[in-house]
């Protein structure tokens, strides 16, 4: 249950959805709430579709490309520290 609930707050750090809930808003002025919602719920499925490929298959391309995970945490946390 920890790991699980450290994965959701470092995911949720990430995505930022209440980061990015003015953008959306924002980029659907004007449209309907149906088809904000259908947008919605499209975007979700497919960044969700994204995630679960690369839950699956990210140790697999990392090995296939000769990363090791130790290089991606670096390279991840920099990237991150260059962001913010």
């Amino acid at each position: 249950m920890d790991n699980i609930l450290n994965n959701f707050v470092v995911l949720f750090s990430v995505v930022d959805p209440v980061g990015v809930a003015w953008l959306f808003a924002a980029m659907t002025q004007g449209v309907s709430r149906q088809v904000q919602r259908k947008m919605a719920i499209r975007a979700t499925l497919y960044a969700s579709g994204i995630l679960l490929l690369f839950l699956f298959s990210g140790t697999f391309l990392l090995e296939w490309f000769g990363i090791s995970i130790s290089a991606f945490r670096i390279a991840g946390g920099a990237l991150l520290f260059l962001v913010s």
